[in-house]
């Protein structure tokens, strides 16, 4: 049982529900918390990633966004979300920018270290340039030797199964 009128407890619900594949009931409790609490950063951004997850990215932009403007210090977890988010709207050099401040981030944070040079390596093959990509994969394998794609792609939470095509 939860206090139904917790924004934290709400948004843990909205993770629940995303875990289990049912978007509109997670994006339904993650606004709820939001309602209780408008200057909620976090959960503007676990909103822009509930509803990145249901294929919404511009909806999600908007969101991250919003979350930034109420707290310029979030996790760098969401700043991975947005870099994620640009990378879906094809936006990569705006994704590219973000990993770069990620980047930075990271080495005070406790992130994981593989994960910046993956994005930066799935960016920049979108992008089709190889060379960089390969350079940068070379790097997150360094960190996490078991690393690939497609085991990333494995924990993915999208509505639709076309989107991991852009991961």
């Amino acid at each position: 049982k939860i206090d139904d009128q917790d924004p934290y407890a709400l948004i843990w619900l909205g993770g629940y529900y995303l875990s289990l594949r049912q978007y509109e009931k997670a994006i339904s409790e993650v606004e709820r918390a939001i309602t209780f609490n408008p200057n909620y950063a976090t959960g503007y951004a676990f909103l822009a990633a509930t509803l990145f997850c249901s294929g919404r990215f511009d909806e999600a932009l908007t969101m991250m966004k919003k979350a930034y403007r109420l707290n310029q210090n979030l996790s760098p977890n969401w700043l991975a979300m947005l870099a994620r988010i640009y990378s879906h709207l094809g936006r990569y050099e705006e994704a590219l920018e973000v990993c770069n401040q990620l980047h930075e981030q990271t080495s005070r944070y406790d992130f994981p270290s593989w994960w910046t040079p993956l994005r930066f390596s799935i960016i920049y093959q979108q992008l089709g340039r190889e060379d960089e990509a390969r350079t940068y994969m070379a790097e997150a394998l360094k960190f996490n030797p078991e690393l690939s794609i497609e085991k990333f792609k494995l924990s993915e939470r999208f509505k639709n199964p076309s989107h991991l095509q852009r991961e």
